[in-house]
């Protein structure tokens, strides 16, 4: 790519001469070789919702640095879209669960881009715009939504968050600090919009996060986060990764495409101390993406009741389950009905027996321990379980199973530094083609018994990230995901109604709404009809899929009933 960057002599001119940086970070690059469209450069891909990250760097390979930043976090999955050399169609838009916007060098189109933008809003589209949209503005329909409005801009030293004025809010989830580097580039003295919120300050009382709810026609959620989105990492003056900017940006994210509601989690485990029970749930819940409850195995056995009250149980043992079989065949018939379930050491060699054998990932082992084990050989770069994971260290014990076998069809994403495998998965298991992950370290950590693994490594990341692609494949085969019909469900989110659009008025077969649980209740008869409306009122509030099926063909929508 041929980037055209001022020089250093002009660039000191501009911030001589310039009104409060006009053109936001003061660099401007050729749009001549940028890349027009959607695209992806990041190899790592989060396992949570789409988001499309549409801006206008002074650098066009900035635009890189949010991208791999986001997928990092393996909460939510990113493009790219370079607006200084194009404009997103509103259908391009609509192929994501969410959009964040920036500006710096100024877009192609300012007027048709907000257009685009101010459409997907009054269809439930979730937007989240940042410096300096404010001020290196865009316009025509955007402007009804912006959250602030007529700025100026600032930068001082390592700017942090200062007074938080909302607490709770699930943008701050996981939050402990900012700095937004040497530059901390952010837009100062704009106006709030009536019935927005600014939910956290920098510390010198700048607005730094701002939030709207029902905004539009579709009561859409809106975000402003007050800082520029590229990091360190694509010039050294832009906030530090060592702080938690990714995190805000993809909390903002999921909170405004109303991903915020945490999937729910049962732990149920059989640990030597049943206390080390809560150090599971502790580390889990942690990471801010799940409610997560507690069974404890060794005195009790769930009932498949319990077990579907649950998006997703996450297995180990130790000491050994009240009644093995018994516990096996419900986990059995919980994935036979969908449930996502991950497992640990040590169920290859302390045995959940029954209907969990035909599910097992890694059995008949033994088991190895006394040394510090660290992460090993990455099979599989940028799986989803790796996402934002940079290190593991099993303690001084390294509790781990070994000289076991690998389940038919079972991928090992990573090893230990010994070879032993340290993550498996599989997909399309079972009548209801789920997926399965097994993690082969003891989940109690140091917090809990100073020999279990290190804190300080990311053994609550790789639990995190297991979790949520088991649950991210509870609804969709590997065929589902395969999206070929040219067809659209509006509006998304959605209150009382639906319409699925089919411009080509293709024959389908059949149409189902599905739950979280991946079960069916609602069908919907659409044969050729190139427009239906469905009526939802009666469904409750969460997460749906909307599976339409052609021929061979599948097509599945996620959306979220309000």
């Amino acid at each position: 790519m041929k980037k055209t960057i001022l020089k250093a002599t002009a660039f000191f001119t501009i911030m001589a001469t310039s009104i409060s940086f006009a053109q936001g970070t003061g660099v401007t690059q050729s749009t001549d070789n940028m890349p027009i469209g959607i695209q992806n450069n990041y190899e790592s891909r989060g396992s949570g919702p789409s988001v499309l990250v549409a801006g206008s760097p002074g650098n066009a390979a900035w635009i890189d640095d949010v991208e791999a930043k986001l997928d990092g976090t393996g909460l939510v999955s990113a493009d790219t879209f370079l607006t200084g050399a194009g404009t997103p169609t509103l259908a391009e838009l609509q192929g994501y669960d969410a959009v964040l916007v920036f500006t710096d060098a100024g877009v192609a189109d300012p007027t048709g881009f907000g257009d685009n933008l101010a459409l997907y809003i009054e269809a439930g589209g979730a937007v989240v715009d940042a410096t300096f949209t404010p001020n290196v503005s865009i316009t025509g329909g955007f402007t009804a939504y912006e959250l602030y409005s007529a700025a100026g801009q600032s930068n001082g030293a390592n700017l942090g968050i200062g007074t938080i004025n909302d607490p709770g809010s699930f943008i701050l989830n996981g939050v402990t600090n900012f700095d937004g580097g040497t530059a901390s580039f952010h837009n100062t003295a704009g106006i709030v919009a009536p019935g927005a919120s600014v939910v956290a300050e920098y510390t010198t009382g700048a607005e730094f996060i701002i939030t709207a709810e029902n905004v539009g026609p579709a009561n859409a959620r809106r975000v402003f986060l007050n800082f520029y989105p590229p990091s360190f990492d694509a010039r050294d003056d832009f906030w530090l990764p060592s702080s938690d900017g990714a995190l805000i940006i993809a909390n903002a994210l999921l909170w405004a495409s109303f991903n915020d509601a945490p999937y729910s989690v049962l732990v149920a485990g059989s640990p030597g101390d049943p206390a080390w029970l809560d150090d599971v749930q502790a580390k889990i819940s942690a990471t801010g993406s799940f409610s997560v409850n507690t069974f404890l195995t060794s005195a009790a056995t769930p009932t498949l009741t319990q077990l579907q009250s649950y998006d997703a149980v996450f297995v180990f043992t130790d000491a050994g389950a009240a009644d093995p079989a018994a516990l096996g065949n419900v986990l059995g018939q919980y994935m036979d009905a969908g449930g996502p379930v991950v497992d640990a050491t040590f169920t290859p060699n302390v045995a959940i027996t029954g209907g969990f054998i035909p599910y097992e990932l890694y059995s008949g082992a033994g088991q190895v321990s006394g040394a510090v084990g660290t992460l090993g050989t990455i099979l599989v770069p940028g799986d989803p379980i790796l996402g934002g994971v940079g290190s593991f260290n099993g303690g001084t014990a390294s509790f781990h199973n070994s000289g076991g076998v690998l389940g038919a069809g079972a991928t090992v994403v990573a090893e230990w530094d010994d070879g032993e495998p340290l993550i498996i998965r599989n997909e399309n298991m079972g009548p209801s083609n789920i997926r399965r992950a097994f993690l082969n370290f003891y989940p109690p950590s140091i917090d809990a018994r100073a020999d279990f693994w290190d804190t300080t490594s990311d053994g609550d990341q790789i639990m995190r990230n297991a979790i949520a692609w088991v649950i991210d494949g509870a609804i969709l085969s590997t065929s589902d995901n395969e999206i070929e019909l040219n067809v659209a469900l509006y509006p998304n989110p959605a209150q009382d109604r639906i319409t699925f659009s089919n411009p080509n008025g293709l024959s389908i077969d059949s149409g189902e709404i599905i739950d979280v649980m991946g079960r069916i209740v609602q069908n919907i008869s659409i044969g050729e009809s190139t427009s239906k409306t469905i009526q939802i009122g009666s469904l409750t509030s969460g997460v749906y899929f909307f599976r339409v099926r052609s021929g061979a063909t599948t097509n599945v929508i996620k959306f979220i009933k309000r």
